[in-house]
């Protein structure tokens, strides 16, 4: 269990030492930190969202999760960025989470939209964009479109659909790539009708 004395607890140090070896990058040791803050969770069942669990936990294991994703990216592991994404949604759809929604979600989402464009899963992607903008418009949220972690793959998939694949080269090689993990998927590029090989 979390600790209730104000003094850190295991998965307080262990979220700290992984934000370190993030910081420098340092890919096998932010695993390694990872696995051992997931084998701490598993141990708290906490994996998965419960009405029992408290909202900082909640907010901890899904920050967890979330880091699991961005690096599976950086890691080039599409299978396990799939896993975490898929174990994130329930977290993301919470009610106990709805107050604090995470700033990464976007992030993570623009993510596996590109990954469904770039393995050619055209179908996956519009009915996931469709169900985006279905529930912003429940929420009275802005635009999907307005989200630079949405309007990437959108505008990417609008450039293939065209047949711009200078516009696509663009995209992918310059200033509208929004992060790091989103220019690891730059093959799209060059092979726009292939999916992405990882090694």
């Amino acid at each position: 269990m979390p600790s209730t004395t104000g003094g850190s607890s295991p998965l307080d140090q262990v979220q700290r030492n992984l934000q370190q070896c993030l910081e420098r990058k340092d890919a096998s040791g932010a695993l390694a930190q990872l696995q051992k803050a997931k084998m701490i969770l598993l141990q708290q069942n906490a994996l998965v969202p419960s009405e029992d669990a408290s909202p900082s936990q909640l907010k901890m294991t899904r920050s967890v999760l979330e880091v699991g994703a961005l690096l599976s990216i950086r890691m080039k592991d599409s299978d396990s960025f799939v896993r975490y994404y898929s174990q994130l949604q329930p977290f993301y759809e919470f009610p106990g989470l709805q107050s604090a929604p995470s700033p990464k979600r976007s992030q993570i989402t623009g993510l596996y939209l590109l990954l469904l464009l770039s393995n050619g899963d055209y179908a996956g992607f519009h009915t996931l964009l469709e169900s985006l903008i279905v529930s912003e418009g429940i929420k009275g949220g802005k635009s999907v479109e307005e989200d630079q972690y949405i309007r990437y793959p959108v505008e990417l998939e609008r450039s293939l659909m065209e047949g711009s694949y200078d516009q696509v080269w663009r995209k992918t090689s310059g200033r509208d790539v929004p992060g790091e993990e989103f220019a690891l998927f730059s093959e799209v590029s060059s092979h726009p009708s292939n999916p992405v090989q990882y090694d």
